[in-house]
Parts: structure tokens; C-alpha cells; sequence
């Protein structure tokens, strides 16, 4: 209603109108706080309004961040660094979230063949825990390559922590006696790399990471971000790590925060996907297994009314029984130090599944982010738990008001006369409105709770 929002008067004061936009319900006199939002996104198409009297035509749609801010955010030029060498002009300074033990490729800023510099990382929450030098660790004492850590802002104001390294000396014997000379001048081709932590004692979880990301390094903040579900997501999971380092910085290999979550984070975490929520943007987590307190439907006697297709089962193409993991990834000397596997001569699953299908082999994940053994032992589980098998989908229609109890990736437990089903455990996978109805798409897991059971 253009009597209570005066857009032209927002657009002469200076102002436009795009933006984000959300539609609640609010208790009368209620706290804004305290609304219950039904949609949130981003204004999309043309705003159409005129004046007070006219109604103001607007669309909501989801949050495009694929047009988002390219990250890491700041770039390396020579006019911060006059010494810069040739080819580093346009890096940018690497991002560091919590801990990097996989080291960080640490960048030149002078070409200088003694007393060399280096970026480490953005920001001055950055420890060094260790250095190595051309993939061999190097103390700090070193009277050739010895170093510090320096703490500086840049001429254009970017805060960064970088390493400044010794001039070096070397001890000579001559037939006067010892003396010290220059030492080994610093090559072009010679690397840096450094073992970092986080001053301030940050380890947070991978969901933490992940919501920091989308908060600090979208244009959006935020605004778009549903903390329900990523709180939910949270309460579902062990604490589970992951050391994020961004660092890419070319036109073939820039990246955006959601970009780099569904391509590196999710393909170490395969049960974890970004979602939008009635609220915004969130992650979910699936996981068949947390079913202990899972509410309980009866189809056609609470607020589930009746199925609305069939049912599909999940491609034998999509079933594996071979598993392998590698992590634990030593950038230095580009290798992985530790391997994990599941098949059938170590997990039941994966064994009733080569019986049945034949020797299936899921391809092999190379996880640069992924450092420790109990994170490392969840994800293999969790594939073994739901690729093995197949699994079973279907759609039921519901009344409106189920969309305010359940959220994507929820288990629930379903009895359904018609398929003989009591209490079988499903996960919304899809939650839907439309025209006073919702849609509520479920995957079940048949064949895993009689194989459990049998066993």
C-alpha cells in the first residue's frame, strides 16, 4: 500500500527500493523480534509503484550469490609493496579460518636475495607454528634461513601478518682465522610455506566456518542467513573440523563463499548442502541415523493428509560399497599423510551390497580440508550409512501448518496403513508451498532398518 510505504519519497531522499524483502506475520503491538517469517529473499524484476495511492508490485526470489564478490577479497600490487617480484602482481592475500596444519603457500613481496618477505594471510589473528623451506621445516634461529613474524598494514590499509627471514651468514675458514661471510642468497624458485593457528584460540566447527563465510564474505551478510537451521543443522552432528585456507587468485581459479562451500567443503562433507529456508540461507545436515526423538505422523490423521505419488527407488547406479578417503594433506610436499577405507572386508553394509550388486567403487576423495581422524571416521561412516543401499522416495500432501514444525533434512517417523509402514524413519528432502498447501517430499530407509535388524 503506497499510503504506508512512500517509495517515491525513499527515492528522493536518496534511497532506492531493491533490496531485501521478507513477508511475516506479526502479532498486533507484538515485538518485531519476536515475527514468524514466511519468506525471505532478495526483490527481483522491476519495482512497479506511483504514488501514495497506488499499490507498490514487487517480486521476492532467491538470493542469487553466484554474482557475488570474488574471495579472497584483497589483492597484492606493487604499489603496497614496491619490491614485489615479477608475477605476483593481482595474488591475493590468502584467508585463513582457525587453523591451517596442511600449510599455507606463503607469498613474495620483495626480490631481494637476502632478508626476504612474505604474506602469510590476511589479518593478524595468525600464529606460526611452523615453516618449511622448500618442504624442509626450518626453526626460527636458523642463522640461514632463520625468520619472525611481522604484523603490518599495508600502504592501502589491508592488516596482513607476513614472515621476515634473517639476512644469512656463513662461518669460513681462511688462513687467518674464521670470518663470516653472505651466506646462500635467497632463489626465485625457492618456496615458503607455514603451519599455522589462530591467536585468539578459534576452533570452530565446520558449520561455524561455513556460517562466517556466507556472513562476512557475501555482499549480504546477515541478512540472508537462517540461524535455525544452521542451529539445528549444528545440534544433529559431532564437532566436526575442517581448516578452510582461500587462496586462489587468478581468472581461472577465483572462487565465491558459495561457490567454494559447494565445491570443496561439500565434497569432503557429502551430507552436509546449502538450502533455502523460508528464512534464508542455511546449511543441511542428512543423516538417517538421528532418528531418537524424531516426531511421529499418522498419514490421514495429523497434519500429513495423503501420499501424492509413487514410489521411487533410488538407482542402482547411484549404490557403491567401496569407499576411500584420503586426508590429512601436506601442501609443502603436495601429498596426503593419511588414508581411511570401508568395503567389505571391514563394514557389514558394504559387504550385503558387493553381494547383491558386485564391487562398486565410490570415487576416491582427495580432502584438502579435512585434517583429523574422528571427522575423517563420520564422513566414511556416513557414506557406508547411505550410499550402500537404496533408499526410497515419495511425496505426501499436508496442511500449511506443517511447514512451521519441520525444516529440510528433519527425520521423522511416518505410519502409513496403506504401504504397512509404522513409524519407519524418513528425511525431508523437499518442503514446499503452494496455494494453501504444502508439499512434503520424504526419503525412506527400508532396506537399512531390516538389515540392522536381522543382523
Amino acid at each position: 500500500d503506497g499510503r504506508k510505504i512512500n517509495a517515491l519519497e525513499i527515492i528522493k531522499s536518496g534511497n532506492f527500493l531493491s533490496g531485501i524483502a521478507e513477508v511475516s506475520l506479526q502479532v498486533q503491538n507484538g515485538t518485531y523480534e519476536n515475527r514468524l517469517i514466511l519468506m525471505r529473499g532478495e526483490t527481483s524484476s522491476s519495482i512497479n509503484f506511483g504514488v501514495k495511492e497506488e499499490m507498490i508490485e514487487l517480486q521476492i526470489s532467491d538470493i542469487d550469490l553466484s554474482k557475488d564478490k570474488i574471495i579472497p577479497e584483497h589483492v597484492i600490487t606493487n604499489t603496497d609493496f614496491t619490491a614485489l617480484p615479477d608475477g605476483y602482481e593481482g595474488q591475493r592475500y590468502p584467508v585463513i579460518k582457525d587453523n591451517c596444519n596442511c600449510g599455507v603457500p606463503c607469498i613474495r613481496t620483495s626480490d631481494f636475495e637476502y632478508g626476504t618477505t612474505f604474506i602469510v594471510g590476511a589479518g593478524h589473528n595468525i600464529g606460526i607454528r611452523e615453516v618449511l623451506l622448500n618442504g624442509i621445516s626450518t626453526p626460527a634461529n636458523d642463522m640461514q634461513r632463520g625468520w619472525s613474524v611481522i604484523q603490518e598494514i599495508s600502504q592501502s590499509g589491508i592488516p596482513y601478518t607476513g614472515l621476515e627471514f634473517v639476512f644469512p651468514t656463513e662461518t669460513v675458514e681462511s688462513i687467518f682465522g674464521d670470518y663470516q661471510s653472505a651466506g646462500v642468497p635467497w632463489s626465485s624458485s625457492d618456496t615458503v610455506y607455514a603451519r599455522t593457528y589462530s591467536l585468539n584460540g578459534n576452533n570452530r566447527s565446520i558449520l561455524q566456518l561455513i556460517m562466517e563465510l556466507l556472513i562476512e564474505d557475501t555482499n549480504l551478510g546477515m541478512d540472508i542467513i537462517d540461524f535455525d537451521l544452521f542451529a539445528k543443522s549444528q545440534s544433529k552432528t559431532p564437532f566436526l573440523k575442517a581448516e578452510f585456507l582461500i587462496n586462489a587468485s587468478g581468472s581461472d581459479n577465483s572462487t565465491k563463499a558459495v561457490e567454494y562451500i559447494q565445491s570443496t567443503v561439500c565434497q569432503s562433507f557429502p551430507m552436509i548442502s546449502l538450502a533455502y529456508s523460508a528464512s534464508g540461507i542455511g546449511a543441511v545436515i542428512t543423516d538417517r541415523r538421528l532418528h531418537r526423538v524424531a516426531p511421529h505422523f499418522i498419514v490421514g490423521n495429523s497434519e500429513i493428509i495423503d501420499r501424492s505419488t509413487g514410489i521411487t527407488e533410488k538407482s542402482k547406479s547411484e549404490l557403491y560399497n567401496s569407499f576411500t578417503l584420503r586426508y590429512s594433506y601436506d601442501a609443502a610436499n603436495d601429498s596426503f599423510r593419511k588414508t581411511i577405507f570401508r568395503n567389505s572386508t571391514n563394514s557389514l553394509l558394504c559387504e550385503v551390497s558387493e553381494n547383491r550388486i558386485g564391487k562398486k567403487d565410490y570415487e576416491i576423495i582427495d580432502s584438502v580440508i579435512i585434517q583429523d581422524d574422528s571427522t575423517a571416521e563420520y564422513v566414511i561412516e556416513w557414506m557406508t550409512d547411505h550410499y550402500s543401499l537404496p533408499s526410497y522416495y515419495m511425496e505426501y500432501e499436508c496442511i500449511s501448518s506443517i511447514l512451521f514444525k519441520l525444516k529440510i533434512g528433519d527425520n521423522i517417523s511416518i505410519t502409513d496403513d496403506e504401504l504397512g509402514f509404522v513409524k519407519e524413519i524418513a528425511t525431508i528432502e523437499k518442503l514446499e508451498y503452494s496455494k494453501g498447501k504444502v508439499t512434503l517430499g520424504l526419503r525412506f530407509w527400508l532396506l537399512y532398518k531390516s538389515l540392522s535388524k536381522s543382523s
